[in-house]
């Protein structure tokens, strides 16, 4: 009876004195010091430099060291307080970091983005970013921030950056890629080698994309043809009924028939990449697009070059990027 009595003397004791235990003091460091470390990859993750990140965030680091020697002074009470000032000081510095530098990098991006034109793979991205910035926009009108929500709105951003960075673009050109008249399939494709080495670039910023985000990766392949003017002088047949449309003027049918060949030629180029890289990592998931221009003027040629035979218009752009799946 008498020990009963001591143990609650002494728990009445703990309570007024503000008692802390060694395990909650213990746990409430190991917090600050992971909203700490968070922070700090996220920070360098979006490309800020230390001398840039908010004064929050040393005040931060100062209040974790001073719970740390205030623990070995064994002031727990004191231990405690100092990593939970710590904790509230990491929470700021996010807040600042969002409405601030990664609302700024995001809307760069997003125009980035946009100058690549219409016919980029990245154009998925602007969906994404566009959210970030709402976030953002919300947290600089108030919004109350949970620490992982603007963590992984952050690391959201960081993904996004890495998939721009990654994305792969190849002019392939007629010298290196062709095919014969009107012909457009894969056992008509000649010069595959350049196509290989997109295939090793794309395996090889694949493995690098997941190496740094630990999840599953999905490629987007955009591929965009183009021809030349030439007209078809043989029998257009077989590509009339695969292009599924009538033709009822000379000139008109051979712009027709340039733009789906075009796209024809472009998908089967973009077919043949998805096999290869298929047959090196079969658990990728691949969406793909292709687009045909026809006889339009291809970006970096001459418009002065309107030659119908003008094999400087033959070119199909591959547009590869590289994103999470998850």
């Amino acid at each position: 009876m008498q020990s009963v009595r001591y143990y609650i003397f002494a728990l009445m004791i703990c309570v007024i004195s503000g008692c802390v235990s060694l395990v909650s003091v213990n746990s409430r460091i190991e917090e600050a010091q992971r909203y700490l470390e968070t922070l700090r990859g996220v920070s360098g993750g979006i490309g800020m430099k230390r001398a840039a990140y908010p004064p929050e965030f040393r005040q931060a680091e100062e209040k974790l060291g001073d719970a740390r020697t205030r623990l070995k002074e064994g002031n727990r009470k004191q231990a405690d307080s100092d990593a939970e000032q710590a904790i509230e000081l990491s929470q700021k510095a996010l807040k600042k970091i969002i409405h601030g530098p990664l609302k700024e990098e995001a809307a760069g991006l997003k125009k980035e983005i946009e100058k690549k034109g219409e016919d980029t793979s990245l154009k998925a991205l602007l969906l994404k970013l566009d959210k970030i910035m709402d976030y953002a926009n919300a947290v600089e009108t108030g919004l109350k921030v949970m620490f992982e929500d603007g963590v992984s709105i952050c690391q959201q951003y960081i993904q996004v950056k890495e998939t721009v960075k990654k994305n792969i673009v190849r002019r392939v050109e007629a010298s290196e890629v062709s095919f014969g008249v009107g012909k457009y399939k894969i056992s008509d494709l000649k010069g595959k080698r350049s196509l290989d080495k997109i295939v090793g670039d794309v395996i090889t910023a694949k493995t690098e994309f997941v190496r740094q985000f630990q999840g599953s990766a999905m490629i987007s392949i955009k591929t965009t043809g183009y021809t030349d003017m030439q007209p078809f002088n043989e029998d257009v047949g077989a590509l009339v009924e695969k292009c599924g449309r009538a033709f009822s003027q000379k000139e008109s049918g051979r712009q027709a028939l340039n733009q789906c060949l075009s796209r024809l030629r472009a998908e089967t180029i973009g077919q043949y990449i998805s096999d290869e890289i298929l047959k090196r990592d079969s658990a990728l998931r691949i969406k793909k697009e292709a687009v045909g221009r026809g006889e339009e003027m291809p970006p970096g040629v001459a418009s002065s070059s309107s030659s119908n035979n003008d094999p400087g218009r033959r070119i199909c752009i591959v547009d590869i990027s590289i994103s999470s799946a998850d």
